[in-house]
Parts: C-alpha cells; sequence; structure tokens
C-alpha cells in the first residue's frame, strides 16, 4: 500500500510546472519519469536538461551528461512539502531554499539528442514567448507596500513624549 501512495505522489509531480520570480523573470520546470528540463527567462535565457530520480520523500536532481550549466549542489534532493493539484512545494536539503510551483501549460517537443543543439535552441524560442506572454512582471507591480503616512501622527507623537 505504501508504494502505491508513493507512485501516486510522484506522478502528481511529473508535469510542467512554473514560477514567477521576485525580478519578474519566469522559470519553467518540465519534469519527466527521468528528467528535469529547465527554461529560464532571464537575466540569462538559458533551457538544460538533468537526471531526475524518485524517492520516497521527494526528488533527487543531478547533472546529465549533456548538461552545460551545473547545479550549484550536485546531486540535490528536493523534499516534498505539499502537492495541489495546481501547486508544488519543493525545498532544498542542500540549501533550504524553497520553490513553489504553480500549473504550467508550457510544453515541450520530445528531447532529440541526435540533434540536442538544435532541439534546444528551438525549444528556447518557443519557451522565450511562452514566458512573455506569462508576464511576470505585472506580480512585482502588484506587491503590497506600507505607506508611513497615515503613521505620521503617531511618530511625531511618539518623538513628542520622549523630549
Amino acid at each position: 500500500m505504501f508504494i502505491i501512495l508513493i507512485s501516486c505522489q510522484n506522478d502528481r509531480i511529473k508535469g510542467n510546472w512554473g514560477k514567477c520570480n521576485p525580478d519578474g523573470s519566469y522559470w519553467n520546470y518540465t519534469l519527466t519519469d527521468s528528467l528535469l528540463v529547465l527554461a529560464v527567462e532571464k537575466p540569462n535565457p538559458f533551457i538544460e536538461v538533468y537526471n531526475v530520480k524518485y524517492i520516497n520523500e521527494g526528488i533527487i536532481i543531478s547533472d546529465a551528461k549533456q548538461t552545460a550549466i551545473h547545479l550549484m549542489t550536485n546531486p540535490d534532493t528536493l523534499k516534498i512539502l505539499s502537492i495541489l493539484s495546481d501547486s508544488l512545494k519543493l525545498q532544498s536539503t542542500q540549501t533550504g531554499d524553497q520553490f513553489e510551483l504553480s500549473e504550467a501549460d508550457f510544453k515541450l517537443e520530445p528531447i532529440d539528442f541526435n540533434y540536442y543543439k538544435s532541439w534546444k535552441k528551438k525549444s528556447l524560442l518557443r519557451f522565450n514567448e511562452y514566458a512573455t506572454r506569462v508576464d511576470c512582471a505585472t506580480l512585482e507591480d502588484n506587491v503590497p507596500s506600507l505607506s508611513l503616512d497615515e503613521f505620521e501622527e503617531e511618530i511625531e507623537m511618539y518623538l513628542h513624549n520622549i523630549q
């Protein structure tokens, strides 16, 4: 029974996930049975392939033979914190960083390892078009800010009482 539950959990992780970053950039994570394809919009757009191994607590990500941009911690284990129908929350056991990903509808063509450079180039162009439509920059604009004008009187009163 435990093996069936783990298998279902891993099946729920597989798919396309996206993340808007505080700088307004968009990252896409495509998880398959054995690979993670990471596509990054900016500051330096790239698309890269990593190995994936599913374990009870989460996934182990490691550099693949074709990987040009290597992981900072190789391998890294990402612990599953939560899985919902439209979101996935992971935590790196190496750095403690947490990743909250949302379901994404970006689909990659199957990887053609015979023409890998050509596949990467075409896939990155498709990803960049998709990332532009996601428009993560609007998230930065929607971050609530605190206006100190509302507290001006309280601050003055506090300072007045000190003197």
